[in-house]
């Protein structure tokens, strides 16, 4: 595993330090820095800057020294530097920004309800820079979703209480499965995110006129931008078996589809279903097994915002 071990110390103006640092390389990517980080001077430059500006960005998040390869992550919530930083720029400029740059999810809840947006940049490589530009000037409209449910606490994660060194035991219902199982209400659901338009879903169709002969259910939905910009949106289809005689998630993600829209347009999604759409793994028999009866098809903007709805009967 990385070992990453850092000493802070306190220096007083205009006094004359000998600081002596010393490491050797035993493999890998071993690296020594030295930080200057004054964080009060810093903290007082960045609210002078925000008074004055119409619109402040917070950059915030994680780097090579807070999460990586071979090794856990301390905890989800940023530095007590940061949340003060957001809070104080917040207090005196209400058009605020946070950007976050991270591999992973980081904790908000002592700070998001005081800021009006955040973007999660995930780390961008050498273009992240244009790239957030773009979104945050406006000139590209941002489409992304969330891959991973982002809870309100760490206690509301199904890992806080096995983490670390405990084993997982989440079985089947892993990610969105296990809030939804638990009634956990989490900050942002998976397959969540905002853009600088709306989008409004009518007109579900469910074709399972095969579905007798060749187990394909064909599932269609209108999808429109009923906002002022060109955009793209993600529809996500989730099934949920009725009444299973087995222990199965509230609902499976079994499809989804990106439609890119210009203003007032509509377009139709099309997503077609098999056999193992609605399956389980029958353990007994060692083999996948469609239970016959009644599954709900689920249309949604994200995993906790569903638009429509409708039912197939599997023979």
């Amino acid at each position: 595993a990385l070992a990453l071990n850092s000493a802070t110390v306190h220096l007083e103006s205009g006094v004359a330090y000998d600081i002596v640092c010393e490491y050797f390389e035993n493999g890998g990517e071993a690296s020594a820095v030295l930080v200057c980080n004054d964080v009060s001077s810093v903290l007082e430059s960045a609210i002078a800057a925000a008074q004055m500006a119409d619109t402040a960005l917070i950059f915030v998040g994680l780097d090579a020294s807070k999460e990586g390869e071979g090794w856990d992550r301390a905890t989800i919530d940023l530095t007590a530097d940061e949340v003060t930083l957001i809070h104080e720029v917040a207090s005196v400029n209400p058009r605020m920004v946070v950007v976050i740059v991270g591999g992973s999810q980081v904790g908000m809840a002592d700070w998001i309800d005081d800021v009006p947006a955040v973007v999660e940049a995930w780390y961008g490589g050498q273009e992240a820079g244009n790239a957030i530009a773009d979104v945050v000037f406006g000139d590209v409209n941002p489409s992304g979703k969330l891959p991973m449910t982002f809870v309100r606490s760490w206690n509301d994660h199904p890992a806080s209480g096995l983490y670390p060194g405990g084993v997982y035991s989440d079985g089947l219902n892993v990610g969105y499965r296990y809030f939804d199982q638990a009634a956990v209400e989490p900050l942002f659901p998976f397959g969540y995110g905002l853009s600088y338009t709306t989008f409004a879903y009518s007109n579900l169709v469910i074709d399972d006129s095969d579905v007798a002969s060749t187990g394909i259910v064909r599932v269609s939905v209108d999808v429109q931008n009923t906002g002022a910009r060109a955009g793209a949106e993600v529809v996500q289809l989730y099934v949920r078996d009725v009444a299973s005689s087995v222990p199965r998630p509230v609902k499976e993600l079994k499809g989804f589809s990106k439609v890119m829209l210009s203003p007032g347009e509509t377009k139709t999604v099309m997503m077609e279903l098999n056999d193992r759409s609605f399956a389980y793994y029958d353990v007994v028999n060692s083999r996948w097994y469609v239970e016959p009866g009644q599954f709900e098809i689920l249309i949604g903007a994200s995993s906790r915002d569903i638009r429509l709805s409708g039912m197939v009967t599997h023979p």
